[in-house]
């Protein structure tokens, strides 16, 4: 039920932005030149999911499972076997298990839904770190849709972006804590994305740096 509210807001999200004139429409997306397949594909992607897909991921995760509780991946892996399990249009729901997930770079795209979700009992418990310069630790891109919450994130050296967001993708996020980014920048927009703290689906974001977030408009 938790879910599916929170892809209910994703979805509101966008609908809102276009309403708006905040965000492009379909025809919009490409300029003008929309193929029917693209347009299609999108509409799928805003739809809501008739069926997801349940994976599990853990710091030591191994890629060459089937990412079930007992055989947890990555939390890239688990992503990328919902990718391929999974039609587009349908649900990546994806657990992450407590512990340090060192340099993740978690990437969701090509129109797809995946839901990342932590500890909402303790979002410390399950820390997203980066330790190498400029690397962004929760990528949405190419007119995906990507939620996270229930999760910290942490910079070791200067620069790290938390979550980034490119291409017509919308990134909702709920019950963070941004801790140490030394330089770092806790949200990032470009290409037409939209970026929502999901309150009040969700809880409050707790920011604990002291860069909040940019933006830019190309």
């Amino acid at each position: 039920m938790l879910r599916t509210l929170a892809f209910a807001c994703a979805a509101l999200t966008f609908a809102v932005a276009v309403a708006f004139g905040q965000a492009p429409s379909a025809s919009q997306v490409l300029g003008g030149k929309a193929t029917p397949d693209a347009t299609a594909r999108l509409q799928q992607a805003m739809a809501a999911a008739q069926t997801t897909g349940q994976y599990f991921a853990a710091p030591q995760g191994n890629d060459s499972g089937v990412c079930d509780r007992a055989n947890p991946c990555t939390a890239q892996g688990a992503f990328m076997r919902c990718h391929l399990d999974q039609p587009v249009g349908e649900t990546c729901n994806i657990q992450l298990a407590d512990g340090d997930y060192v340099d993740p770079e978690i990437s969701v795209f090509y129109y797809r839904f995946a839901s990342f979700s932590g500890n909402c009992a303790n979002p410390s418990s399950v820390r997203l770190i980066g330790t190498k310069p400029y690397p962004t630790l929760f990528w949405v891109q190419d007119h995906a849709i990507g939620l996270i919450g229930c999760v910290r994130f942490e910079g070791y050296v200067g620069g790290v972006i938390a979550i980034e967001a490119r291409q017509h993708a919308i990134v909702d996020y709920y019950n963070l804590v941004f801790g140490n980014l030394p330089l770092g920048t806790h949200v990032h927009l470009t290409e037409f994305s939209i970026a929502r703290a999901a309150a009040p689906c969700s809880s409050l974001v707790t920011q604990l740096s002291t860069q909040a977030w940019t933006a830019s408009p190309s």
